[in-house]
């Protein structure tokens, strides 16, 4: 008499189980907001970094900075060594010495003196601001 009852017993609690792994999970919610989170570099010890794609947005100067992605549009501040990798970005720079671009199709605005320029990758402007 004791088997059938054990039975019934593990078999009501496989049934329970299964029963409660197989409810539907709520499905995700959409996220309503479509504008990407705004980064903005951090000067540490003379160097920032951006590493995101589709900003538009101000950046702070610095000594080095280096832009890390695609397709963003920045305005940065004063600085020595600018750094481009990535595709299709659109930099204005307040003044800058030596530029490094290792990407394609960016281009670059520079104020002042016309800078240094060391492409690494293809298709790059460099052009005073008066072009813009």
């Amino acid at each position: 008499m004791r088997t059938p009852l054990i039975a019934g017993v593990l078999a009501l609690g496989v049934i329970t189980g299964v029963t409660a792994c197989s409810q539907a999970s709520p499905a995700p919610t959409p996220s309503t907001s479509s504008t990407p989170t705004a980064h903005v570099a951090t000067c540490t010890k003379g160097v920032a970094l951006l590493k995101a794609d589709r900003q538009h947005n101000e950046q702070p100067a610095c000594d080095t900075f280096q832009v890390l992605g695609h397709r963003n549009h920045i305005t940065i501040g004063d600085t020595k060594q600018l750094t481009v990798e990535g595709d299709h970005n659109t930099v204005v720079v307040k003044s800058v010495e030596n530029i490094t671009s290792a990407g394609d199709r960016n281009t670059i605005y520079y104020e002042g003196a016309e800078p240094d320029f060391d492409e690494l990758g293809s298709h790059t402007k460099v052009l005073p601001i008066s072009e813009r």
